[in-house]
């Protein structure tokens, strides 16, 4: 079995804040299935609610992002989360299936050192977290895997926003420039469920919404 949760991030430019370093970076799908089935919208849009509201608190707080991205220290003695990730920047995409009401994250991040995705910590911080908002219908547990995605990645953010109406433009990066100061950014859309039910629902959204939780 491969190993999806450490990454060996590839060289890209040399900082013009750390001369003497490569900067790296390094992209990460994250898949998040709470695996629950709804029978009616307006428990699922409980159920969105938390979702989102978990996402932000994770993929939007530096504390929670210092649980889940973990440094090789033993590479590189001295490091730190403050000083040596300069940028994490998150999109997100939550949608319904089959599996249930899941949300596709990706994220990246430009850091100095070797890297890698805790993921029982992720798991462990979504639970509380969702359980926390007092949703209708409590996790029990969740699904989640991490992939390290060493290319097409523009083929993955097409993935995510594959429900999103309107067209996105794929902006590649030939180099990464590394922060003066620690830059953490997410962007969370919802897609549009309303065809889940036989009835309209007030929960489904088109398009990007700004970082706050649904009403």
């Amino acid at each position: 079995m491969n190993e999806p949760f450490s990454s060996t991030p590839l060289s890209r430019v040399v900082s013009d804040a750390h001369p003497s370093e490569n900067v790296k970076s390094s992209n990460f799908h994250i898949l998040i299935n709470t695996n629950h089935q709804y029978k009616n919208a307006e428990s699922m849009k409980d159920g969105i609610r938390c979702l989102y509201k978990s996402l932000n608190l994770i993929f939007c707080d530096p504390s929670s992002l210092k649980e889940i991205i973990k440094i090789n220290t033993e590479k590189r003695p001295g490091t730190t989360f403050e000083t040596d990730i300069g940028r994490i920047i998150t999109e997100i995409s939550i949608e319904y299936a089959k599996s249930g009401l899941h949300a596709h994250a990706l994220m990246q991040v430009t850091h100095l050192t070797f890297i890698h995705v805790n993921l029982p910590a992720i798991n462990a911080k979504f639970i509380s977290l969702y359980n926390g908002l007092h949703p209708v219908i409590p996790l029990k547990g969740a699904y989640i895997h991490v992939d390290h995605i060493r290319d097409n990645l523009g083929n993955v953010r097409d993935y995510i926003y594959k429900h999103i109406g309107g067209t996105r433009k794929i902006r590649m990066r030939r180099g990464w420039d590394y922060p003066d100061k620690q830059e953490i950014r997410a962007h969370i859309v919802i897609t549009n469920m309303v065809n889940s039910f036989s009835q309209e629902s007030s929960c489904a959204h088109d398009g990007t919404v700004p970082l706050r939780s649904p009403d």
